[in-house]
């Protein structure tokens, strides 16, 4: 089983080698790697070097909603160079969803095998964001953490229609 791939060659790695490839620093100017921006390994037959020179299709759109006006919304579809199949049909790609508005949360994702694959699932994505094919529904929730008094945050009235 494989579970990292070069984007360029296409030769595929089990973690155990692909932790034992050649390194390089992510940042070259970096003066102390070990406490900046670290190491990335390199392929062995083709100089390809992971997390950087990876293959992506990255598109602003604007679309028109109901609720919230206009909004735009990056959809990025990335080569993952980790098998995210886990056991499975062997998935290398993924699109995402990224609303400017950091309040939306957007599930309009898919994972691929071939990067044609990919770039079709990018469209159909696209397309449907475009073609007005989505629901905004208002799921925000809060967290307030409880630890002691010092650091306790108040939780927020809740209001009732009595």
């Amino acid at each position: 089983m494989s579970d990292w791939k070069c984007g360029k060659c296409g030769r595929e790695y089990a973690s155990s080698e692909h932790i034992n490839l050649p390194k390089i620093q992510v940042n070259p100017d970096d003066i102390d790697p070990r406490r900046g921006a670290g190491y990335t390994s390199v392929c062995e037959d083709c100089g390809y070097v992971f997390h950087k020179d990876k293959w992506s299709i990255r598109e602003t759109l604007t679309i028109e909603t109901k609720e919230l006006g206009s909004i735009n919304i990056d959809v990025s579809t990335v080569f993952l160079e980790l098998d995210h199949g886990f056991g499975g049909t062997p998935l290398w790609y993924e699109t995402m969803c990224f609303p400017e508005k950091g309040s939306i949360n957007c599930d309009g994702f898919g994972r691929y095998t071939t990067q044609e694959e990919a770039e079709k699932g990018h469209e159909e994505i696209k397309n449907a964001l475009l073609n007005g094919k989505f629901t905004i529904e208002a799921t925000e929730y809060s967290l307030y953490v409880q630890s002691s008094e010092k650091t306790q945050t108040p939780a927020p009235e809740v209001k009732t229609d009595e």
